[in-house]
């Protein structure tokens, strides 16, 4: 239950897309989303449209963010086509904090996440959390 953090962002904005993908079964019902916690001007930003279900999600399932609102998509199917003329995955100009995925219940199961990112300034930085 709670947060866990995924990314921290330093030195600067950077332009990014985020995927999860389960490596151990999600043990029980549960809904999870992504929010930033921002330094300057200090915030918490949900990252996507209203949390999801993953509720027993097996390995391989993965999660990601399309649309305008970026709803938080999971995919069982193992493979996804992101088609980007019916529905374009989400980018994100996100500034220095810390990303993280926010679970309504603790479960068993893990989510590991990618993060492909460019920076905006020079300086600015994405490494993950402890």
């Amino acid at each position: 239950t709670g947060n866990d953090n995924l990314f921290v962002i330093t030195g600067g904005p950077v332009r990014a897309k985020i995927v999860g993908i389960v490596s151990t079964i999600i043990g029980g019902a549960s809904n999870g989303d992504l929010q930033i916690v921002t330094t300057s001007p200090a915030a918490t930003a949900d990252l996507n449209a209203a949390p999801v279900a993953i509720d027993n999600d097996a390995a391989g399932t993965s999660y990601h963010n399309v649309g305008a609102t970026s709803v938080f998509t999971p995919t069982t199917a193992g493979a996804v086509i992101l088609d980007p003329v019916t529905e374009e995955e989400c980018e994100f100009i996100l500034p220095v904090g810390t990303v993280h995925f926010r679970s309504s219940a603790a479960q068993s199961g893990v989510i590991k996440w990618y993060m492909t990112y460019t920076p905006l300034t020079p300086s600015a930085v994405v490494t993950a959390a402890a």
